[in-house]
């Protein structure tokens, strides 16, 4: 059984009212200021295009079931929107290396996680696909679906799914790597409120 800390109840009753005060309103993302915020976060480098494009992307691969805030906050934590991120398992840890090429790397066997999701490709090919960054978007509002489903839709689990595998699903543990999650999903939130005047 899984141990719920107080700080991951904290976060789940935030991105909760992010979600019911978003459809209580109406509320449409404004693109632009959220693109702008993407620009913004530490260690990050996109130009306005790009930014506004992965904003376009979590919204179309995100549809109604996902919130795009989610999705977006994921591809920070696992790659800083870095399309040509690539990791692999080195002694059953995940390892981010140097693998920007357009070759794979050498000694390559199995899976890598490619693109700013870091979703699996069993093939070198596959990472490369993974690179573009509206297919990165598609397979990762996939892979959060099916561990959502695996879940029975509980979203901290699930990101411990998407994070760690059947071990995360199973535990509910994984590196905070939830908790970090819905933090930076609040955090973009955030960003987009404007102060009443």
């Amino acid at each position: 059984m899984k141990r719920v800390t107080t700080l991951d109840m904290k976060l789940l009753a935030v991105v909760i009212f992010m979600l019911l005060a978003r459809a209580a309103s109406g509320e449409i993302l404004d693109e632009k200021r959220l693109a702008a915020a993407l620009q913004n976060l530490p260690q990050v480098r996109l130009d306005s295009t790009l930014a506004q494009q992965l904003v376009t992307n979590a919204i179309e691969a995100s549809a109604d079931d996902l919130d795009p805030l989610v999705l977006l906050a994921q591809q920070y934590i696992e790659s800083k929107f870095d399309s040509t991120s690539t990791s692999r398992l080195i002694d059953g840890k995940r390892k981010t290396g140097p693998w920007a090429s357009r070759s794979a790397p050498e000694g390559w066997t199995g899976n890598l996680y490619c693109g700013i999701g870091q979703n699996r490709a069993s093939t070198w090919a596959a990472c490369l696909a993974l690179r573009e960054p509206s297919a990165a978007a598609k397979a990762q509002a996939g892979e959060l679906r099916r561990w959502l489903k695996r879940a029975r839709g509980d979203l901290t689990l699930a990101l411990a799914g998407y994070g760690c595998g059947n071990h995360g699903l199973r535990t509910g543990r994984c590196n905070r790597y939830p908790a970090r999650v819905l933090a930076r999903a609040a955090r973009l939130h955030g960003a987009l409120v404007v102060p009443m005047s």
